[in-house]
């Protein structure tokens, strides 16, 4: 019991949340909002936006960008 609320009380660091952006991007299967990170990731919209640019500087390399429209959500494309 004691250590799963140290693990309940893990705080991510921002490459962390990038890095876990990252993933559920990739990995989408539905359209993915700020209302999703937001809720995944517990921390506040400007958190996730800045996060957001965080990930994008790390897939850049790879010539994938992170894309968004109200329609679609977020999403990763090749750029």
């Amino acid at each position: 019991e004691k250590e799963q609320s140290s693990i309940n009380q893990y705080i991510l660091s921002e490459k962390d949340r990038a890095d876990l952006i990252t993933l559920m991007l990739l990995s989408r299967s539905e359209e993915l909002s700020l209302f999703h990170f937001t809720s995944a990731l517990k921390v506040s919209k400007n958190t996730i936006l800045s996060d957001l640019k965080i990930a994008q500087n790390f897939i850049e390399p790879y010539e994938l960008s992170i894309q968004y429209s109200r329609q679609n959500g977020y999403w990763i494309e090749f750029s």
